[in-house]
């Protein structure tokens, strides 16, 4: 500690001859003590003087700073529009907040860019981010890398936006072996200004809202969606897919697996199966019979009891194995085609949840 420093600190711990005199024209107002009480008290009242000069010199009385608001670079004035060179291509995804759940994005932060590698010979751009603040998702590292592609899409001339470092954005992420990609690379919605007010780049109406709010405004609007239980299952992977049309039925295999070719003359396999509990508005009850690719990851052992999200095509059922999970002998269930699996998030869970969620879902 230096000098000045340390004569600063002397000067706030010795009491002022206006605080000496304050404390003695306290002592002199109580009642009289016997002469030992009275110096008790007296040096009690200036230890406790002394203790909050030292409290006050040291801090602990300071009020908390309030939380660093999170800003990035003065935005990019540019608006996103459709690329219709050649072929009509669907560039922009996101059209609403809740597609953002809709497609199964993993992660959704806000992320600040502390530096890009420009590989024009590669086609890319790698994004070293740190995290600002989730907004949904799980297991999130401080920072992480992603590579951004310069030209792409439907046609494969879409040009995106760019990172830009020191630029702050609020971005979906998906995650696979690989680690963290951003989606919708060619139209990153969201940036946060140097003012922390968004700029949206998008035409749809609900993003263009945002345009000039306080990114606490975006947040907000994420966190009344992410605590909705109703509408946060709806976009589950098990909700899409029954909002997607596929049947949800609960169902025992009740013959061995027949080996046989569709009408195309693809090798398949066909199933026996006993309706449990159909969820759909079909009303499937008795037996029916299921059929799905031979080269498929799912195998339904006679006997056993499964959960299937089976795809109705005149009457004929057929079932793929990121659409089907095995209910165990305990009661739990375990899902096939684990990365893009329905029921991946009940891996584990009794399938009274699932029963309990496709319940609510198919009264919706």
């Amino acid at each position: 500690m230096n000098k000045k420093r340390m004569h600063n600190i002397k000067e706030q711990l010795v009491p002022s001859p206006e605080a000496v005199q304050s404390l003695h024209e306290t002592v002199n107002g109580q009642p009289q003590r016997h002469g030992a009480d009275r110096a008790i008290l007296t040096r009690a009242l200036a230890a406790a003087a002394c203790l909050l000069l030292v409290i006050g010199a040291i801090g602990l009385f300071t009020a908390p700073s309030p939380a660093k608001a999170i800003k990035g670079l003065p935005a990019v004035d540019f608006t996103l529009t459709e690329d219709t060179s050649g072929i009509a291509a669907s560039r922009i995804g996101f059209y609403s907040l809740i597609n953002f759940f809709e497609y199964q994005a993993d992660n959704i932060m806000i992320v600040r860019v502390d530096a890009v590698q420009l590989n024009e010979t590669e086609g890319t751009q790698q994004c070293d981010v740190t995290v600002l603040q989730k907004i949904n998702g799980s297991d999130l590292p401080d920072s992480f890398s992603f590579t951004q592609h310069l030209l792409g899409g439907c046609v494969g001339t879409e040009v995106p936006q760019l990172l830009r470092t020191g630029g702050v954005y609020l971005l979906p992420f998906g995650k696979n072996n690989e680690g963290y990609y951003l989606m919708g690379d060619y139209d990153v919605l969201f940036e946060i200004d140097d003012q922390g007010v968004i700029a949206s780049h998008a035409t749809s109406p609900e993003f263009t809202a945002f345009n000039g709010q306080p990114y606490t405004t975006l947040t907000d609007a994420f966190a009344a969606i992410t605590q909705d239980k109703a509408m946060m299952l709806s976009v589950s992977p098990l909700g899409m897919a029954m909002r997607s049309g596929f049947k949800l039925v609960e169902a025992t295999v009740t013959s061995d697996t027949v080996d046989t070719v569709d009408q195309y003359g693809t090798p398949i396999k066909s199933n026996t199966i006993a309706i449990v509990k159909d969820y759909s508005d079909l009303g499937l009850s008795g037996s029916i019979d299921v059929t799905y690719f031979a080269d498929d990851a799912l195998t339904l052992q006679n006997g056993a009891g499964y959960l299937l999200l089976l795809e109705d095509y005149e009457g004929q059922y057929s079932v793929y194995s990121m659409r089907a999970a095995e209910v165990l002998a305990d009661g739990t269930v375990r899902s096939f085609d684990v990365d893009s699996n329905a029921f991946t998030p009940y891996n584990g869970q009794s399938a009274d949840q699932v029963r309990a969620d496709a319940t609510t879902l198919s009264s919706r």
